[in-house]
């Protein structure tokens, strides 16, 4: 059974009105107490928080513990003496008001939940609440740190098995709130990409906020913690930013699934070029961005020279690793001991600062000032799960592949496109290890697609020819009327689609039988299209509606009504990703194909409201 109150002497499962309570220099006190020395204006933050877990009654939570004058007294001599806040913790003036408007209650599940000055185990633990009790929240960290409001301290809402602990504190069931950044960040940080032409740093998470600086489409922006309305804190810097809103759209987009990357070296680097250059330049952003690609690709390559030890829970060399790790500097000794996503960190972190020596990094960030670091929670195994990285190429799922200092996009036959304009440059030989010149009379400046016979891939190119992928040689022309591939000597195979549903045997069916534009690959690039927006992923879905309209343009009889319904789906594209300055060049582009094309002259309308809303908020 619980001690009785210190003050009144109560005991705390007797059911009285004020259970529960809190916890001060080991002594434990109701919250009748705590309101009684509300009432003597010591603590001035008294805050309703529904009703107890205990027989039903009120609960409340108030900034100190309600004690008698010599417990008070020491209490504030206590929080006089306290350490103050870093100057990264330190808010800006008005940042708690404004947090006060997003703040959410949370029902204490654990015995005893202690409140910590930092957010750190290790830290002076100033107070502890009791099961059943509530507390208001007015930010979170992306490692699950609560910050009180109204009070001073931090909660962990989760231990995560630690010392036998899960879940401490959970959103009060009144309580309907969405953060904008989901899940467990086991770095303590989360990186977003601005999607939108312009995004504000503001000092405080509110629109009607002072703006510090902006960021701009394509950068990288990296969070510590976020407000329960839509904000993130910066990480490392003064500064909030709005990640979405009902009628901004989404502003920033998170990163997640990255524990392979070392996202704190990622954020000093990304500061370091803002303070060389001032405002990032799109030059400068793809620069960082390639440097991350190639130390990505090279921490999983280096990752294949190790080999894991079961017995020992340890790395080490492989047999046939070409490389010591460890005596070429990548690795220290004690690294060995890391899991595998802290390995790829290390290397990651290597190969990048290794890029960092070379230009064009070299001047573009001259100086590094690593930001401080929160002390991070032990890591579970769940943690760091490593996710399946996969890029789109113009054949279907691509990797990034480094070779000879170049790195390209290759797909799983072994062509190798450049990276940004998925333009053909070679083909992998895996035997040899080299890149080969792309095959004899393989044209891809049309484009190309994958088909299908009898559980065999093939390559189509624009002007029809057939290749065989495995050997590279051009096994014939196809023929859109038999559906069949031609040879001399004339031999016939029936072919279909690879993503296509099983066609039947016979070889009756033509791909201009169905209903749609008889060149090809245009089809190909509908159908995609199609099967992407059915699943929600509408950026590929307009990629794919646009090179249907490239098809299109350069036929050689051009169907209107054909390029009217592209353009109108391309346009539903845009309005689902609230892209509206793509979506009012669109609907422009449809009424100038057809003036009393109603649909287009609302997307128009809407595109246009849009647009001036969001000018009129940057404004502010």
């Amino acid at each position: 059974m619980p001690p009785p109150c210190g003050q009144c002497g109560q005991l705390s499962s007797s059911g009285a009105f004020g259970d529960p309570g809190s916890e001060f220099e080991g002594r434990w006190f109701c919250n009748l107490c705590w309101q009684s020395w509300a009432s003597h204006g010591v603590a001035a933050n008294v805050r309703y928080s529904g009703a107890s877990a205990f027989n039903g009654r009120q609960a409340f939570s108030w900034g100190q513990p309600s004690v008698n004058a010599c417990a008070r007294e020491r209490f504030q001599k206590r929080e006089t003496a306290a350490a103050s806040p870093s100057k990264a913790e330190q808010s800006p003036s008005g940042e708690d008001e404004v947090l006060l408007t997003s703040r959410q209650a949370f029902e204490i599940l654990a015995a005893k939940c202690p409140v910590f000055v930092e957010p750190d185990l290790s830290s002076r633990k100033i107070a502890t609440k009791s099961k059943g009790g509530y507390v208001w929240g007015g930010e979170l960290t992306v490692d699950g740190w609560l910050k009180l409001h109204g009070e001073r301290g931090w909660i962990l809402t989760d231990m995560r098995g630690n010392d036998g602990v899960k879940e401490v504190v959970r959103l009060h069931a009144n309580e309907t709130t969405q953060v904008a950044i989901g899940g467990y960040h086991s770095q303590g940080i989360c990186c977003l990409e601005v999607c939108c032409d312009q995004a504000h740093v503001r000092q405080a998470p509110s629109h009607e906020s002072a703006v510090m600086s902006a960021r701009y489409q394509g950068e990288l922006v990296f969070a510590r913690s976020q407000s329960f309305n839509g904000w993130v804190r910066l990480a490392g810097e003064h500064g909030w930013m709005l990640v979405g809103a009902e009628d901004l759209g989404q502003l920033l987009s998170p990163l997640c699934n990255m524990p392979h990357v070392d996202l704190w070296l990622l954020r000093d680097v990304w500061a370091a070029a803002r303070s060389a250059s001032g405002d990032m330049d799109s030059k400068t952003s793809g620069f960082l961005k390639d440097a991350e690609a190639k130390a990505r690709l090279s921490s999983v390559q280096k990752l294949g020279q190790l080999e894991y030890v079961e017995e020992n829970k340890c790395w080490r060399s492989s047999e046939n690793a070409d490389q010591n790790l460890v005596n070429d500097g990548n690795l220290a000794q004690d690294d060995l001991q890391l899991s595998q996503a802290g390995i790829l960190r290390k290397l990651f972190a290597s190969a990048f600062q290794d890029a960092l020596r070379e230009e064009p990094l070299r001047g573009l960030v001259p100086e590094i000032r690593p930001c401080d670091r929160p002390v991070l929670l032990p890591v579970q195994e769940a943690d760091e799960e490593l996710p399946e990285e996969t890029l789109q190429g113009p054949l279907g799922p691509a990797m990034l592949l480094e070779h000879g200092g170049t790195v390209y996009l290759a797909d799983a036959s072994g062509l190798l496109f450049e990276p940004v304009t998925q333009r053909l440059v070679g083909v992998w030989n895996p035997d040899a290890r080299m890149v080969e010149a792309p095959p004899t009379g393989l044209d891809p400046s049309g484009g190309m697609t994958m088909v299908e016979h009898d559980g065999g891939e093939y390559l189509m190119t624009a002007d029809l020819s057939v290749f065989n992928p495995k050997t590279w040689k051009r096994v014939g022309r196809f023929d859109p009327e038999t559906n069949s591939i031609m040879e001399t000597p004339p031999e016939e195979v029936s072919l279909r689609m690879a993503w296509d549903r099983p066609s039947p045997s016979s070889v009756g069916a033509s791909i201009s039988d169905l209903d749609g534009p008889s060149d090809p690959l245009e089809q190909v690039c509908l159908e995609r299209a199609e099967g992407y927006f059915a699943r929600k992923s509408y950026r590929v879905a307009a990629r794919e509606f646009t090179k249907a309209l490239e098809r299109c343009a350069g036929a050689s009889c051009v169907d209107l009504e054909e390029e009217v319904a592209i353009l109108h789906r391309r346009a539903a594209c845009f309005k689902q990703l609230r892209e509206y300055q793509k979506l009012l060049e669109d609907a422009e582009r449809l009424l100038k194909l057809n003036p009393s094309d109603s649909e287009a002259s609302g997307l128009q309308q809407l595109a246009s409201t849009e647009l001036a809303r969001r000018q009129a908020l940057q404004r502010r």
